[in-house]
């Protein structure tokens, strides 16, 4: 059970951050995006997040130069 709980608030959590970090906006405003999307879609908050995430695994690769500014950055903390 607790295992569950976790993994279910690790993935809502992915979800959040890609939202935050795409579009610039809050943890809560991303909180509210995932909620409307589960309403529009009538699944549960878990569902839509695991769904978000494998899609942006699935569809987004980073291109290599991007990857590469981000290694930079990550280098240089």
């Amino acid at each position: 059970m607790v295992d569950e709980i976790s993994s279910s608030r690790g993935a809502i959590e992915q979800a959040k951050v890609m939202l935050m970090i795409v579009y610039g906006i809050s943890a809560e405003r991303a909180f509210d995006i995932l909620i409307w999307r589960l309403e529009q879609k009538n699944v549960k908050l878990r569902q839509v997040s695991e769904q978000l995430s494998a899609r942006v695994r699935a569809d987004f690769a980073l291109l290599g130069g991007l990857r590469s500014q981000f290694d930079q950055l990550l280098l240089g903390l």
